[in-house]
């Protein structure tokens, strides 16, 4: 669905500003999930998760190496909401986290509203 709007907003906006709307919605939303996960998600992991394993897989994940998780937005496969919530639970810090995502979705967004926006060139020739 998220690809159909940026295909969409790419048709109506072109490339240039439908790839600042999306990208811009896109690391807006991806910020707001993790954040809600953090503040809400995190006392949930507390309840349910032992003590000792939740702290030694906060240490891993909060020492998340940066290639892993640019990978994670350059991989399709991953669900990008799922990751924002996922990592919103973790001990990666908010800083990492927003530039990654920013970085790590420019790909995809510019192939997404770069199609759509040829299809609008497509459509007027």
């Amino acid at each position: 669905m998220t690809a159909l709007l940026a295909v969409a907003t790419g048709l109506a906006l072109g490339p240039l500003w439908g790839g600042i709307a999306v990208w811009t919605a896109a690391v807006s939303a991806a910020s707001l999930e993790f954040l809600l996960a953090r503040r809400l998600g995190q006392p949930v992991l507390h309840r349910v998760v032992a003590p000792q394993r939740l702290a030694q897989a906060q240490r891993r994940l909060g020492r998340a190496e940066i290639p892993m998780l640019l990978a994670v937005r350059l991989l399709p496969a991953i669900s990008f909401n799922l990751t924002n919530v996922a990592l919103g639970m973790t001990a990666v810090g908010w800083w990492r986290f927003a530039w990654t995502t920013a970085v790590g979705i420019l790909p995809m967004t510019a192939i997404m509203v770069g199609s759509g926006a040829g299809l609008g060139e497509w459509a007027s020739s």
